[in-house]
């Protein structure tokens, strides 16, 4: 996956500890959120499951916000 054009140089960058562009913050919290939401409502109705989501959702999204913000 490092050498996907798409994807690799945000993810060597992510490894070496470059940080990233608060545009790339604010698309991947975007996906995540709608992504897990809708697993979240449309996926499944067992409580421990959406327990899990959540706190994933939370986890993650503090681990994104907590990455180094550069200017591009």
């Amino acid at each position: 996956m490092l050498r996907n054009r798409f994807f690799g140089a945000y993810l060597r960058n992510y490894l070496e500890g470059r940080g990233m562009s608060i545009k790339m913050k604010f698309w991947t919290l975007i996906f995540l959120w709608l992504t897990v939401l809708c697993t979240f409502f449309f996926a499944t109705d067992n409580l421990t499951v959406r327990i899990i989501l959540a706190a994933v959702l939370a986890g993650v999204t503090a681990h994104i916000l907590l990455i180094k913000t550069v200017k591009r």
